[in-house]
């Protein structure tokens, strides 16, 4: 065994208050020290879960001597991760940036009436290269968390992570889906905007009949349709 090292954090939000109650977490997925004698990451053994005084502080007395990757989260806050520090006694400041707040109404585009059961998807601008050139495109979360459904014509919720991680916050993206209606995607809305407000209007949709047959001209059975691009 190392004796261990003193690592201080101070957490504070955008105006350097501080933020009481913040959680620090050490990710040890994959990371650590490389060993003098191989080429090969070893993980830190080791837990660190604290949380922050009315300061904002927090003190781990016997950290490992490395080089710690943490992630801090507080309710309220957008999380930081993958902040890296080693402990050598100082105190490190993280500013926590405030969470992002998505609310506003979905009503029918021709009557004006609110909708009553509505999903909204989450995703990030991404870009997709067809080999020739780079298109803007949306990548669309699977996460289930990041598929809300709404009542009532409104909707509120509030972001605190990033619908991607192991990268910077690219922004987010919505899509406003109802039975009966053509969707809506919304504008990419960056992650330190705070609250962005939207009035949606969904159009009521109409229904394309496709029928797929054989070459014999009977009916084909399984057969995948898709939509695609002029790309």
């Amino acid at each position: 065994l190392q004796a261990g090292k003193v690592l201080r954090l101070r957490v504070v939000d955008n105006f350097s208050n501080p933020v009481a109650g913040a959680n620090v977490w050490l990710n040890t997925f994959g990371r650590g020290p490389i060993s003098p004698t191989q080429q090969e990451s070893i993980p830190i053994q080791a837990e660190c879960c604290p949380k922050t005084d009315a300061e904002g502080r927090m003190a781990w007395e016997d950290a490992p001597d490395a080089d710690l990757t943490l992630d801090i989260h507080a309710r309220g806050f957008m999380r930081v991760s993958d902040f890296t520090v080693r402990p050598d006694g100082e105190e490190h400041l993280v500013t926590l940036p405030p969470a992002l707040t998505v609310m506003g109404t979905v009503s029918d585009a021709k009557t004006g009436e609110p909708l009553p059961r509505v999903r909204m998807g989450t995703g990030w601008p991404s870009q997709i290269f067809d080999g020739r050139e780079f298109t803007n495109a949306v990548q669309w979360s699977p996460l289930e968390r990041f598929s809300i459904t709404f009542a009532g014509g409104e909707f509120k919720h509030t972001f605190e992570e990033p619908v991607v991680g192991g990268t910077t916050n690219r922004g987010y993206v919505f899509k406003f889906e109802a039975e009966g209606y053509a969707p809506f995607v919304t504008r990419t809305v960056a992650a330190d905007e705070g609250e962005a407000r939207f009035k949606i209007a969904l159009t009521a949709s109409s229904s394309t009949l496709v029928t797929v047959r054989r070459p014999g001209g009977e009916p084909a059975a399984g057969a995948d349709v898709c939509l695609a691009t002029a790309n």
